[in-house]
């Protein structure tokens, strides 16, 4: 809740700068938890999947839909994918990787899995 109220306060003009925040940090994440140069472009592939565009793409749109989305996207799935510390998790690179398609609107919690 507090993410969607911090997404929809903020000003169109400043949506792709903290897009590119919320991205680097998401990356940041995917890296603290073990995940590979391939783990990272599964994980751009499948937040195109969700947005129609790779990550590095979305920060020069002026759609301000499509940044919303994926702003909203990058942080929830950075909230979501700390639920636990990678010492906690058999394979943290795998639980990032399905927080990020969960935190972008996948279906499937990887914390109902675990």
């Amino acid at each position: 809740m507090l993410i969607e109220q911090y997404v929809t306060s903020l000003q169109a003009e400043d949506l792709n700068a903290a897009y590119d925040r919320a991205a680097r940090n998401l990356f940041v994440f995917l890296r603290e938890y073990g995940c590979s140069n391939d783990q990272i472009a599964l994980a751009c592939s499948i937040i195109q999947q969700h947005t129609g565009y790779y990550p590095s793409q979305i920060r020069t749109l002026r759609d301000t839909e499509t940044v919303t989305t994926a702003l909203y996207g990058a942080l929830n799935s950075e909230a979501l994918g700390r639920r636990k510390a990678p010492d906690q998790l058999r394979n943290p690179s795998r639980w990032a990787i399905k927080t990020v398609d969960f935190g972008f609107g996948g279906e499937v919690d990887p914390d109902e899995q675990s």
